[in-house]
């Protein structure tokens, strides 16, 4: 599943993306034409090894609707399963790792169509089936007790609600209450999950 973060893209300096974008023209893997490109269309390049898990946003390309990531698939990340009243914990620990911020996403897969992704100061919802879409206002109705009101708000983007937070401390309870609270979710419900943080940290 590919979360994709419209308003909260980190960018990088433009001095240092001309240099990274300078690098691939002299190297041969981009022409004139293909950095022309990418800087008429405001894409955003950063560069993964190619077998990295989350290498598919090496390129990540705004449209009017959301954005458009290209880049290597990658291996599949392996799937973890742990009870919700354990995910703090495991959230914490994928935070605390080194890397980049959009390195340290955990997933957490409700349905093959539907999830959550939690990263340091950003909580996103995906919700495409109608059970999962009914729970919408829930979710924005606990937020609200925490003091936060959508990032990302948008009922219908090719088929899925998308419903974003950006808290600035206390990712990890605060994940856990929208799960439990807005999703209805109880502390013995298995929850899937996986992290490409885990894999190689």
């Amino acid at each position: 599943m590919r979360f994709c973060r419209r308003f909260s893209l980190i960018s990088v300096s433009t001095r240092a993306r001309r240099f990274r974008l300078d690098t691939l023209v002299a190297d041969g893997a981009l022409s004139p034409n293909d950095r022309a490109f990418l800087e008429t269309h405001a894409v955003d390049y950063k560069p993964h090894a190619l077998n990295a898990h989350h290498a598919g946003d090496m390129f990540h390309i705004p449209t009017e609707s959301g954005c458009m990531f290209i880049g290597p698939v990658g291996p599949p990340l392996p799937k973890r399963s742990a009870q919700l009243s354990d995910l703090t914990g495991i959230i914490e620990r994928v935070h605390r790792l080194p890397g980049p911020t959009d390195a340290l996403m955990l997933h957490i897969e409700l349905t093959a169509q539907d999830g959550v992704a939690i990263s340091p100061g950003f909580l996103d919802f995906i919700l495409r089936s109608p059970d999962w879409r009914a729970r919408a206002a829930a979710v924005k109705s606990v937020a609200a007790e925490h003091g936060l009101s959508p990032a990302q708000d948008s009922p219908d983007i090719q088929g899925n609600y998308l419903l974003a937070f950006t808290p600035a401390n206390e990712v990890s309870s605060i994940a856990l209450d929208l799960l439990r609270r807005g999703l209805g979710l109880p502390d013995s419900e298995q929850i899937t999950y996986s992290c490409g943080a885990l894999e190689t940290g």
